[in-house]
């Protein structure tokens, strides 16, 4: 595709590389991605279950919820070596 690219990571010795083999950009577009679709859905579902809560509580939800699909990528990319 135009425009994506792989970037190569340089090897160093005793350094671990967790995150995804793409340019920074790349890597903002997803993180953009996954903090909307985390807060979406921490306030669908703080409405669904707790309709009297604030926007506050929403917002929290989405960041546990956000945290928690960088916390799964990192225990994939764990598992995977």
């Amino acid at each position: 595709m135009p425009g994506m690219r792989l970037s190569t990571p340089t090897h160093e010795p005793g350094r671990r590389i967790i995150a995804l083999r793409c340019t920074h950009m790349e890597r903002v577009t997803i993180f953009i991605i996954r903090a909307v679709l985390s807060f979406v859905f921490g306030t669908l579902l703080m409405r669904l279950f707790y309709p009297d809560k604030g926007i506050v509580f929403s917002a929290a939800l989405g960041l546990l919820l956000l945290s928690l699909s960088y916390f799964s990528a990192y225990w994939r990319h764990r598992k995977s070596k």
